[in-house]
């Protein structure tokens, strides 16, 4: 889709232009591919800050828990 890359590309040169950058998102593929380090909020509480891959498996980590939680 057109308009996708070219929302891709914008982002892109953002991040390339930019000392920081704060990125809200809960896209996976959006995280991995921008962004050098990841902080994750729950219920308003800092629960990690630190390196994309780690943040990635943390954010999984939560996700699956509440997902445990709501079947139960």
């Amino acid at each position: 889709d057109h308009a996708n890359q070219r929302a891709k590309e914008a982002l892109n040169r953002m991040v390339e232009n930019s000392l920081s950058l704060v990125l809200a998102s809960h896209s996976k593929n959006v995280i991995s591919n921008f962004c050098s380090r990841v902080v994750i909020m729950d219920q308003g509480r800092l629960v990690f800050d630190g390196a994309t891959d780690d943040g990635l498996k943390m954010w999984r980590s939560i996700v699956q828990r509440k997902n445990h939680q709501i079947t139960d």
